[in-house]
């Protein structure tokens, strides 16, 4: 199984088995490729809009502070929480893959105060929830500067990726 097919696999297995799921968009959009996560969060709400999902379903665009929405997380309750974000592992601009949020404490992997690693592990302390981290390697993370096209092109692919896996999903659950 290629790198692609395993995370747009990974996706739609883990939305089968999830059946209360929060998607966490995390980045600064001032930044270029670092808004990525952001990014994804908001288109994922423009192609579902007003569609009832097969499953609860709710999209966060947590911006550069994840942690002031640990609250709305909680009350949510869900069983699958999918963090998105720019994370830099030296990989080609653009690439995607799950990443262990454990692995994720050093700043090299983030340009968030609070390491993923961190915000990960409290929530799934206090949500009993599975807490997936999808990156996407940035190209460029300047101030002002436009996003690259190959993150472009990555935000879009993981938006229908995940939309289509929820698809998929109401199909697994007959």
């Amino acid at each position: 199984m290629n790198e692609t097919t395993d995370w747009k696999t990974k996706i739609t297995l883990l939305m089968q088995r999830a059946q209360k799921i929060l998607i966490l968009g995390i980045g600064n959009e001032l930044m270029a490729d670092d808004g990525a996560g952001s990014r994804i969060a908001g288109e994922l709400t423009r192609l579902l809009g007003r569609r009832k999902t097969p499953k609860p379903l709710r999209i966060i665009d947590a911006g550069t502070a994840p942690e002031n929405f640990t609250g709305v997380i909680k009350k949510e309750r869900p069983d699958l929480i999918l963090m998105i974000d720019s994370v830099d592992s030296g990989e080609r601009p653009g690439a995607i893959a799950f990443r262990d949020p454990k692995e994720m404490r050093s700043p090299m992997h983030s340009t968030h105060t609070l390491p993923l690693s961190s915000l990960a592990q409290y929530l799934e302390q206090s949500t009993r929830a599975s807490v997936i981290v999808l990156g996407i390697q940035p190209g460029v993370v300047h101030f002002g500067l436009p996003l690259s096209d190959e993150v472009s092109s990555s935000i879009r692919e993981v938006a229908h990726s995940i939309t289509e896996a929820l698809g998929a999903a109401s199909l697994g659950d007959r």
